[in-house]
Protein backbone atom coordinates (compact mmCIF):
# COMPACT_ATOMS: atom_id res chain seq x y z
CA UNK A 1 0.00 0.00 0.00
CA UNK A 2 1.02 3.47 -0.74
CA UNK A 3 0.42 6.81 0.84
CA UNK A 4 0.49 9.84 -0.76
CA UNK A 5 0.79 13.28 1.83
CA UNK A 6 2.02 15.61 -0.22
CA UNK A 7 4.67 16.89 -2.45
CA UNK A 8 6.83 20.43 -2.69
CA UNK A 9 10.14 21.64 -3.63
CA UNK A 10 12.67 19.61 -1.44
CA UNK A 11 15.66 17.65 -1.47
CA UNK A 12 17.05 19.09 -4.54
CA UNK A 13 20.66 19.85 -4.71
CA UNK A 14 24.05 18.02 -5.76
CA UNK A 15 23.83 15.38 -3.51
CA UNK A 16 19.76 14.78 -4.15
CA UNK A 17 17.94 15.43 -7.11
CA UNK A 18 18.79 17.29 -9.96
CA UNK A 19 16.00 19.00 -10.33
CA UNK A 20 12.31 19.07 -8.67
CA UNK A 21 10.35 17.33 -11.87
CA UNK A 22 13.28 14.21 -11.02
CA UNK A 23 12.19 14.76 -7.14
CA UNK A 24 8.21 14.12 -8.03
CA UNK A 25 8.94 11.35 -10.75
CA UNK A 26 11.19 9.37 -8.09
CA UNK A 27 8.25 10.07 -5.29
CA UNK A 28 5.69 9.08 -8.29
CA UNK A 29 7.47 5.31 -8.75
CA UNK A 30 5.56 4.82 -5.23
CA UNK A 31 2.86 4.01 -7.09
CA UNK A 32 4.06 1.92 -8.69
CA UNK A 33 4.64 -0.63 -6.33
CA UNK A 34 1.68 -0.39 -4.31
CA UNK A 35 -1.90 -2.55 -5.07
CA UNK A 36 -3.53 0.40 -3.62
CA UNK A 37 -3.30 4.20 -2.82
CA UNK A 38 -3.77 6.40 -0.63
CA UNK A 39 -3.61 9.96 -1.94
CA UNK A 40 -4.30 13.54 -1.00
CA UNK A 41 -6.52 15.19 -3.35
CA UNK A 42 -5.08 18.64 -1.55
CA UNK A 43 -1.39 17.94 -2.84
CA UNK A 44 0.39 19.76 -5.44
CA UNK A 45 0.84 19.05 -8.68
CA UNK A 46 -2.50 16.45 -8.00
CA UNK A 47 -3.06 16.56 -11.95
CA UNK A 48 0.14 14.88 -12.73
CA UNK A 49 -0.14 12.26 -9.35
CA UNK A 50 -3.66 11.37 -10.50
CA UNK A 51 -2.67 10.54 -13.63
CA UNK A 52 -0.29 8.72 -12.61
CA UNK A 53 -2.21 6.62 -9.72
CA UNK A 54 -4.63 5.70 -12.36
CA UNK A 55 -2.27 4.01 -14.23
CA UNK A 56 -0.81 1.93 -11.35
CA UNK A 57 -4.10 0.68 -10.12
CA UNK A 58 -7.59 0.26 -11.02
CA UNK A 59 -10.23 2.59 -9.47
CA UNK A 60 -11.20 0.49 -6.65
CA UNK A 61 -7.64 0.11 -5.66
CA UNK A 62 -7.62 4.68 -5.36
CA UNK A 63 -8.33 6.29 -2.60
CA UNK A 64 -8.54 10.09 -2.13
CA UNK A 65 -8.91 11.81 0.41
CA UNK A 66 -9.29 16.14 0.99
CA UNK A 67 -9.75 18.48 3.55
CA UNK A 68 -13.81 19.85 3.68
CA UNK A 69 -14.26 22.92 1.32
CA UNK A 70 -16.98 25.61 1.38
CA UNK A 71 -17.24 24.73 -2.56
CA UNK A 72 -18.09 20.82 -3.29
CA UNK A 73 -16.87 20.80 -6.23
CA UNK A 74 -13.26 21.68 -5.16
CA UNK A 75 -13.21 17.85 -3.08
CA UNK A 76 -11.47 16.60 -6.50
CA UNK A 77 -14.10 14.05 -6.15
CA UNK A 78 -12.60 12.52 -2.74
CA UNK A 79 -13.55 9.76 -1.10
CA UNK A 80 -13.36 10.99 2.75
CA UNK A 81 -13.08 14.70 3.92
CA UNK A 82 -12.29 16.04 7.04
CA UNK A 83 -12.53 19.17 9.01
CA UNK A 84 -11.47 20.73 11.75
CA UNK A 85 -14.46 20.55 14.85
CA UNK A 86 -12.01 22.33 17.28
CA UNK A 87 -8.66 22.97 17.91
CA UNK A 88 -6.17 24.35 19.78
CA UNK A 89 -2.39 24.26 20.82
CA UNK A 90 -2.81 20.90 22.73
CA UNK A 91 -4.52 18.44 19.93
CA UNK A 92 -7.80 18.68 17.79
CA UNK A 93 -11.29 17.21 17.62
CA UNK A 94 -12.11 16.48 13.52
CA UNK A 95 -14.87 15.13 11.37
CA UNK A 96 -14.75 12.47 8.86
CA UNK A 97 -17.13 12.59 6.27
CA UNK A 98 -17.39 9.60 3.65
CA UNK A 99 -18.35 10.17 -0.30
CA UNK A 100 -19.34 7.96 -2.51
CA UNK A 101 -20.34 3.93 -2.25
CA UNK A 102 -16.25 3.17 -1.93
CA UNK A 103 -15.87 5.76 0.88
CA UNK A 104 -18.74 4.96 2.67
CA UNK A 105 -17.60 1.07 2.60
CA UNK A 106 -15.07 2.33 5.32
CA UNK A 107 -17.23 3.12 7.55
CA UNK A 108 -15.31 5.88 9.35
CA UNK A 109 -17.71 8.89 9.06
CA UNK A 110 -17.81 10.41 12.35
CA UNK A 111 -15.41 13.05 15.18
CA UNK A 112 -12.39 11.92 16.69
CA UNK A 113 -9.83 13.19 18.52
CA UNK A 114 -6.58 13.62 17.79
CA UNK A 115 -3.55 14.22 20.57
CA UNK A 116 -1.62 16.17 18.06
CA UNK A 117 -2.36 19.40 16.79
CA UNK A 118 -2.70 21.26 13.46
CA UNK A 119 -4.96 20.95 10.89
CA UNK A 120 -2.19 19.36 8.82
CA UNK A 121 -2.36 16.43 11.34
CA UNK A 122 -5.69 16.21 10.97
CA UNK A 123 -5.42 15.17 6.96
CA UNK A 124 -2.48 12.70 8.10
CA UNK A 125 -4.74 10.71 10.58
CA UNK A 126 -7.34 10.40 7.71
CA UNK A 127 -4.87 9.16 5.07
CA UNK A 128 -4.07 6.64 7.99
CA UNK A 129 -7.23 5.84 8.98
CA UNK A 130 -7.92 4.63 5.22
CA UNK A 131 -5.13 2.86 4.96
CA UNK A 132 -5.44 0.84 8.35
CA UNK A 133 -9.11 0.36 7.50
CA UNK A 134 -7.87 -1.20 4.39
CA UNK A 135 -5.92 -4.08 6.23
CA UNK A 136 -9.04 -4.90 8.01
CA UNK A 137 -7.98 -2.19 11.70
CA UNK A 138 -11.57 -1.11 13.92
CA UNK A 139 -12.73 2.34 13.97
CA UNK A 140 -13.22 1.69 17.56
CA UNK A 141 -9.45 1.07 18.08
CA UNK A 142 -8.51 3.84 15.60
CA UNK A 143 -10.49 6.16 17.54
CA UNK A 144 -8.63 5.26 20.85
CA UNK A 145 -5.51 5.42 19.20
CA UNK A 146 -5.71 8.70 17.57
CA UNK A 147 -6.37 10.01 21.17
CA UNK A 148 -3.06 8.87 22.18
CA UNK A 149 -1.08 9.38 19.44
CA UNK A 150 2.59 10.34 20.02
CA UNK A 151 4.71 10.68 17.43
CA UNK A 152 8.54 11.41 18.57
CA UNK A 153 9.88 14.78 17.02
CA UNK A 154 6.64 15.93 15.65
CA UNK A 155 5.03 19.11 17.59
CA UNK A 156 6.03 18.03 20.83
CA UNK A 157 5.03 20.07 23.50
CA UNK A 158 6.32 21.53 26.56
CA UNK A 159 4.30 24.51 28.63
CA UNK A 160 5.49 26.71 31.60
CA UNK A 161 3.78 28.90 32.79
CA UNK A 162 6.15 31.81 32.61
CA UNK A 163 7.72 30.95 29.62
CA UNK A 164 4.92 29.66 27.34
CA UNK A 165 4.45 26.71 25.23
CA UNK A 166 7.78 25.41 23.06
CA UNK A 167 6.99 22.77 20.12
CA UNK A 168 10.02 20.70 19.01
CA UNK A 169 9.45 19.34 15.63
CA UNK A 170 11.42 18.36 12.00
CA UNK A 171 10.03 20.99 9.88
CA UNK A 172 12.96 21.29 7.96
CA UNK A 173 11.53 23.22 4.50
CA UNK A 174 8.73 26.18 3.41
CA UNK A 175 5.93 23.88 3.30
CA UNK A 176 6.44 22.44 7.01
CA UNK A 177 7.60 25.83 8.19
CA UNK A 178 4.62 27.71 7.15
CA UNK A 179 2.34 25.15 8.17
CA UNK A 180 3.37 25.36 11.37
CA UNK A 181 3.65 28.74 12.28
CA UNK A 182 0.19 29.25 10.58
CA UNK A 183 -1.21 26.67 12.58
CA UNK A 184 0.89 28.40 16.35
CA UNK A 185 -0.25 32.13 14.87
CA UNK A 186 -3.65 31.51 14.18
CA UNK A 187 -4.31 30.52 17.79
CA UNK A 188 -5.44 33.96 19.57
CA UNK A 189 -3.25 33.31 22.90
CA UNK A 190 0.07 33.52 20.90
CA UNK A 191 1.69 37.21 22.26
CA UNK A 192 5.19 36.56 20.46
CA UNK A 193 6.45 33.70 17.98
CA UNK A 194 9.94 32.69 17.68
CA UNK A 195 11.45 29.82 15.91
CA UNK A 196 14.90 28.56 16.24
CA UNK A 197 15.96 26.63 13.37
CA UNK A 198 18.93 26.57 11.24
CA UNK A 199 19.59 24.05 7.31
CA UNK A 200 21.31 21.41 6.50
CA UNK A 201 25.08 21.90 4.48
CA UNK A 202 26.20 20.39 1.13
CA UNK A 203 22.65 19.41 0.84
CA UNK A 204 18.55 20.68 0.54
CA UNK A 205 20.82 23.97 -0.48
CA UNK A 206 17.02 24.68 -2.16
CA UNK A 207 15.25 24.81 1.12
CA UNK A 208 17.10 28.41 2.54
CA UNK A 209 15.38 30.58 0.86
CA UNK A 210 12.21 28.83 1.24
CA UNK A 211 12.82 29.00 5.21
CA UNK A 212 13.41 32.54 5.14
CA UNK A 213 10.42 33.14 3.32
CA UNK A 214 8.17 30.98 5.57
CA UNK A 215 9.87 32.89 8.87
CA UNK A 216 8.89 36.29 7.41
CA UNK A 217 5.29 34.66 6.68
CA UNK A 218 5.10 33.87 10.60
CA UNK A 219 7.34 34.35 12.96
CA UNK A 220 7.76 37.21 14.98
CA UNK A 221 11.98 36.51 15.85
CA UNK A 222 14.19 34.14 14.23
CA UNK A 223 17.20 32.29 16.48
CA UNK A 224 19.31 31.41 12.91
CA UNK A 225 21.48 28.43 14.22
CA UNK A 226 23.84 25.50 13.09
CA UNK A 227 21.49 22.63 11.97
CA UNK A 228 23.99 19.69 10.62
CA UNK A 229 26.23 21.88 8.74
CA UNK A 230 28.80 19.44 7.21
CA UNK A 231 31.53 21.32 5.49
CA UNK A 232 29.79 24.52 5.28
CA UNK A 233 30.05 27.49 7.27
CA UNK A 234 26.28 27.92 9.17
CA UNK A 235 27.17 31.11 8.83
CA UNK A 236 26.70 31.33 5.79
CA UNK A 237 23.86 29.29 5.39
CA UNK A 238 22.02 31.67 7.85
CA UNK A 239 23.09 34.55 5.75
CA UNK A 240 21.17 32.87 3.27
CA UNK A 241 17.55 32.05 5.32
CA UNK A 242 18.03 35.88 6.58
CA UNK A 243 18.33 36.98 3.04
CA UNK A 244 14.81 36.26 2.30
CA UNK A 245 13.45 37.60 6.10
CA UNK A 246 12.85 41.45 6.67
CA UNK A 247 14.66 42.57 8.85
CA UNK A 248 11.90 45.26 9.67
CA UNK A 249 9.11 42.71 10.44
CA UNK A 250 11.16 39.61 12.14
CA UNK A 251 13.82 40.49 14.78
CA UNK A 252 16.91 37.73 13.67
CA UNK A 253 19.49 36.75 16.36
CA UNK A 254 22.58 34.45 14.88
CA UNK A 255 23.16 32.05 17.35
CA UNK A 256 25.54 29.38 15.90
CA UNK A 257 25.62 27.11 18.85
CA UNK A 258 22.44 25.29 19.12
CA UNK A 259 22.13 24.90 22.50
CA UNK A 260 22.36 28.49 23.52
CA UNK A 261 20.22 29.21 20.97
CA UNK A 262 17.52 27.27 22.49
CA UNK A 263 18.11 28.21 25.64
CA UNK A 264 18.16 31.98 24.77
CA UNK A 265 14.92 31.76 22.99
CA UNK A 266 13.21 29.80 25.82
CA UNK A 267 14.46 32.37 28.44
CA UNK A 268 13.15 35.21 26.68
CA UNK A 269 9.82 33.65 26.29
CA UNK A 270 6.71 34.95 28.25
CA UNK A 271 3.67 33.12 29.49
CA UNK A 272 1.87 33.41 26.30
CA UNK A 273 4.23 33.11 23.73
CA UNK A 274 5.21 29.82 21.92
CA UNK A 275 9.04 28.79 20.72
CA UNK A 276 9.45 26.37 17.71
CA UNK A 277 12.39 24.54 17.63
CA UNK A 278 12.62 23.23 13.80
CA UNK A 279 14.51 21.19 12.20
CA UNK A 280 16.09 18.43 14.25
CA UNK A 281 13.49 16.76 16.24
CA UNK A 282 15.09 14.21 18.25
CA UNK A 283 17.93 14.13 16.34
CA UNK A 284 21.10 12.75 19.07
CA UNK A 285 23.70 14.41 16.89
CA UNK A 286 24.98 17.20 14.43
CA UNK A 287 26.76 16.07 11.27
CA UNK A 288 30.00 18.41 11.42
CA UNK A 289 33.11 18.19 9.03
CA UNK A 290 32.01 14.63 8.05
CA UNK A 291 31.21 13.31 11.63
CA UNK A 292 28.02 12.94 13.58
CA UNK A 293 28.99 14.44 16.69
CA UNK A 294 27.02 13.85 19.78
CA UNK A 295 24.11 16.62 20.50
CA UNK A 296 22.07 16.49 23.30
CA UNK A 297 18.65 17.00 20.96
CA UNK A 298 16.58 19.70 21.26
CA UNK A 299 14.15 17.95 23.07
CA UNK A 300 15.99 17.32 26.12
CA UNK A 301 17.58 20.81 25.92
CA UNK A 302 14.43 22.58 25.96
CA UNK A 303 13.54 19.91 28.84
CA UNK A 304 16.29 20.67 30.93
CA UNK A 305 16.31 24.49 30.33
CA UNK A 306 12.39 24.75 31.92
CA UNK A 307 13.05 22.82 34.65
CA UNK A 308 16.44 25.17 35.32
CA UNK A 309 14.21 27.98 34.88
CA UNK A 310 11.17 26.69 37.14
CA UNK A 311 13.70 25.66 39.85
CA UNK A 312 15.59 29.35 39.90
CA UNK A 313 15.27 30.84 43.23
CA UNK A 314 13.36 33.84 43.41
Amino acid sequence: MGIFLNISPDHIGPNEHPTFEDYLECKMELFDHSDQIVLNADSDHFGQLIERAEMAVPKDGLWLYAQEHTDADEDMGADMSYRTVREDLQGSTFAVSAHGQQGQALELDGEYDLDMPGDFNQGNATAAMIATRLVGADPEAMRTALNEVKVPGRMQELTSAEHGTIYVDYAHNYASIAALLQFVRANERVDKLAIVVGAPGNKGVSRRPGIGQAINEGADVAYLTSDDPQYENPADINAEIAANIDADKVQIIEQLDRTKAITEAIQASGPNDVVVLAGKGLDEYQKIEGVDTPYENDWAIAQRVVNELTNEPE
